[in-house]
């Protein structure tokens, strides 16, 4: 193999050059979405497969993408993803190809794994400010926060 010919790539940022995201609040979008089987999700009752749902976020120039993968029983983080992105709620047969290409806001912190290894965590995927879709706005949480964010109080009634 020729290394030579591969010279001058659409992205020519070697990976080292990228930072590292910042602990914080950031608005990014969604480039990659998929459903993926991780040994690690498995659930013997609520996941035998191990299905996740994975995202890659590009949060901007020059910072590492951040991943996340979601066991697919979590459906709680699953909403707040859609509710994140303002996509339909998960429902039957659904596509997750719906996410790529929406600006989200995350919630993030680094992390160390359990190998030591250090890396970014999505901590919360918060709502934005844009209406939701209308089968979205009718469930019970996204009425919550719409009632919460009209009042502008943060306090959580429960």
């Amino acid at each position: 193999m020729n290394w030579d010919e591969f010279e001058g790539g659409e992205d020519e940022t070697a990976a080292a050059e990228l930072r590292v995201c910042q602990d914080g609040q950031h608005q990014a979008t969604i480039v990659w979405a998929g459903i993926q089987q991780k040994e690690w999700a498995r659930n013997e009752t609520a996941n035998p497969s191990g299905k996740v749902l994975t995202v890659k976020i590009d949060i901007g120039k020059g910072i590492a993408p951040v991943w996340d993968s979601i066991p697919a029983h979590r459906r709680g983080v699953v909403a707040a993803v859609c509710i994140a992105a303002r996509v339909d709620l998960p429902k039957g047969e659904w596509s997750e190809a719906c996410l790529v290409g929406q600006l989200v806001t995350i919630e993030t912190v680094l992390a160390v794994a359990k190998s030591g290894r250090e890396y970014v965590r999505i901590a919360k995927w918060l709502p934005g400010q844009a209406p939701l879709p209308a089968a979205t706005a009718r469930t019970q949480p996204a009425k919550l926060m719409a009632k919460l964010r009209a009042t502008g109080s943060d306090d959580i009634p429960f």
